[in-house]
């Protein structure tokens, strides 16, 4: 009994401070990481982008930095059910904040046509026998403000939604340094700068 509480002394006398050691290290790793904006939180007050250039320019309090083009019949509104939502927390893109799928007609019915949204792109399954009718939109959200955040983080799947904006084309965006780090597009979805939202 002596000896095993000694060699178990002796492992907790040798791994314990190893152990904090790597906790302590990893913490400043991490903490260097987040300071230089390697891992970016997600924006947590729209109300706090700075925005020029009629939201052509948009940065936020550290520093980086987005210009947005739009397309050229730009102004948009969604109405329908909506199938899917979730946040959409792109480290370089943290202005976007949700993912939402809104239908309408068939799209709108499970029993009728199948759904599925996965790393920002949607797709659908016909269920039934004819060709679907109605509209499916996959809207990445750039909310003009706090208070529409507010309203798009109240949607819930099966709410009917009125959503208005403008269509985004292209978003370009730029470190604090004001280094390019590249761009975001869609790829049939909708980049949406979203200016109203009602739930029904």
């Amino acid at each position: 009994m002596e000896n095993n509480s000694s060699a178990k002394k002796g492992f907790l006398l040798i791994w314990v401070p190893i152990i904090l050691v790597l906790c302590l290290f990893g913490l400043v790793f991490l903490t260097i990481i987040y300071q230089n904006n390697v891992v970016a939180a997600p924006l947590n007050n729209f109300d706090k982008m700075a925005v020029s250039d009629g939201f052509h320019t948009i940065s936020i309090p550290n520093g980086r930095h987005w210009k947005l083009s739009y397309e050229q019949n730009h102004d948009r509104i969604f109405t329908g059910v909506v199938r899917h939502t979730s946040m959409d927390h792109e480290p370089d893109y943290p202005i976007i904040s949700f993912d939402i799928l809104v239908t309408s007609g068939d799209f709108a019915s499970p029993t009728l046509v199948s759904t599925d949204v996965t790393d920002h792109h949607f797709t659908w399954v016909n269920l039934g026998k004819t060709s679907p009718q109605g509209t499916i939109n996959l809207l990445h959200t750039v909310p003009m403000n706090q208070a529409v955040e507010d309203k798009l983080a109240a949607i819930k799947n099966g709410d009917t939604v009125i959503i208005q904006g403008w269509d985004i084309l292209k978003i370009d965006g730029y470190d604090k340094e004001g280094n390019y780090i590249g761009y975001w597009t869609d790829e049939g979805c909708n980049t949406t700068l979203v200016t109203n939202v009602t739930i029904q």
